[in-house]
């Protein structure tokens, strides 16, 4: 089971995902008045001041709860290892969650922008990047599933 590749593609993917909820995903911040809009995965919070009082935080669960499902998909799917068919399915799943996770962090960071004066940019930061990690080890996984499954067709064949 966790010696054929695409398991170890899989294990990778789920960890990928869940260092998501420890890194920030955007951060907007004035320099002049030290005000500060940031994004991580349970909240989009406002600072203002050098003592960085919150003034607004808004809860970004759904990126989190979107994370957590496609880790566990992820996991779950390692262990599917006698249903390849299951296994390329659950794959598409984990990625329509993943793309799920970035419109999320999209969305998330428009409203963010939106809090503070217009003219400064906003910065993504390693967070933002991470589902796209995810995804490449999600294909991989899947193409190796794939192949697997041509083998043991071609196999049935010979019979």
């Amino acid at each position: 089971m966790i010696q054929r590749i695409q398991s170890v593609f899989m294990l990778i993917m789920a960890l990928v995902m869940l260092s998501m909820l420890f890194m920030p995903i955007w951060e907007k911040e004035n320099l002049d008045t030290k005000d500060l809009v940031s994004l991580n995965a349970f909240y989009l919070t406002y600072t203002q001041g050098p003592v960085q009082e919150i003034v607004a935080q808004k809860s970004t669960i759904y990126i989190s709860i979107l994370v957590f499902l496609s880790a566990g998909v992820s996991i779950f799917s390692i262990f599917q290892y006698k249903k390849r068919l299951m296994q390329i399915k659950l794959g598409s799943l984990n990625s329509l969650l993943v793309m799920g996770v970035v419109l999320c962090c999209v969305i998330f960071t428009n409203k963010g922008a939106e809090m503070m004066s217009p003219d400064i940019a906003g910065e993504y930061k390693i967070g933002f990047f991470i589902p796209i990690i995810a995804l490449i080890f999600n294909s991989l996984s899947n193409r190796f599933i794939r192949r697997d499954e041509k083998l043991i067709q071609s196999a049935n064949r010979m019979r």
